[in-house]
């Protein structure tokens, strides 16, 4: 892992062991504590949320919802030829309907996990 020597104290340390780089300067746990309790930097933010993730991650709550829909509402209509909410989940109408529905869940997650990574990813990124 990346060890450097920590700028006021020269103890040697990671970002791993909360190690921070401040400026020009890095700084191990026990001088950044103190840096901060004299003001000299701010406390750092742990919450991390780019803007192209969280949007990603509105645009796949609106996949979720608007696949469900559609799959009623398609079922609906082969199920009887008039638009409603005639659904009934008998026969292989039935099965195709919890089926769709399903793999529009399982996508949903699927993407809500590579969220999460690209989160982790970017997080430990801005560590170092």
């Amino acid at each position: 892992m990346l060890n450097k020597n920590c700028s006021r104290c020269d103890k040697f340390t990671s970002v791993l062991e909360n190690g921070r780089q401040f400026n020009d300067e890095f700084l191990c746990y026990d001088c950044l504590n103190i840096a901060i309790e004299n003001k000299e930097v701010e406390k750092p933010n742990n919450h991390f949320q780019h803007p192209l993730l969280s949007t990603l991650s509105l645009l796949n709550k609106l996949y979720l919802i608007g696949t469900i829909l559609i799959t009623i509402f398609t079922g609906s209509m082969i199920n009887s030829s008039s638009i409603g909410a005639n659904v009934q989940v008998s026969g292989p109408v039935g099965i195709a309907i919890i089926g769709a529905i399903f793999q529009s869940v399982f996508i949903y997650f699927i993407i809500k996990a590579f969220i999460l990574l690209i989160e982790t990813v970017l997080k430990i990124y801005k560590k170092l």
